[in-house]
């Protein structure tokens, strides 16, 4: 490597990131260890725990004895750790507004758990809440219900909030 190649790269003092390099140490070690709980041993240790993403380091894809599929991913753009299942209930989609952000969307098939849970969900918040209020409890709530949704436009986005209150 001549001078010219060393002088390509930028001074990069510990000091100056040395908080940031001790926590990605400790954050890649608790990731690595699940990976390898998780992983049976392939030959040679193939099974690495951490592989090079676009967007940081993954474990890829691994079996969990407790359910889906397993994913945990150290994104280093957006700094943050996520850790995905590979049930299909939901996607994650771009926040356009936040680039640190990201919506959960809930998937055609996430929506049929979802009805097919609502009725026992339904029932449950019938016996453990609404039964047990009084007609004047169910006023207020609904008083208070139309206060929120009066804030609200068409697309559920707030418009107004009152800052007058007794």
């Amino acid at each position: 490597m001549g001078a010219t190649d060393v002088d390509r790269w930028p001074s990069i003092p510990v000091a100056d990131w040395q908080d940031t390099r001790d926590t990605l140490h400790r954050y890649a070690q608790v990731v690595g260890k699940a990976r390898m709980a998780n992983e049976p041993l392939v030959d040679h240790w193939w099974n690495i725990p951490l592989h090079v993403s676009a967007r940081g380091l993954t474990t890829s894809p691994m079996p969990d004895p407790t359910g889906p599929a397993l994913q945990i991913d150290l994104d280093f753009v957006d700094h943050r750790l996520d850790i995905l299942t590979e049930r299909g209930l939901v996607k994650k989609e771009k926040c356009d507004s936040d680039r640190h952000g990201c919506h959960v969307v809930v998937t055609a098939r996430g929506r049929r758990e979802i009805e097919a849970a609502a009725p026992g969900h339904v029932a449950a918040v019938r016996r453990l809440f609404v039964d047990r209020l009084t007609s004047e409890h169910l006023d207020a709530v609904g008083d208070a219900a139309e206060g929120v949704l009066a804030t609200l436009d068409e697309s559920g986005e707030v418009t107004r909030v009152d800052r007058a209150r007794p």
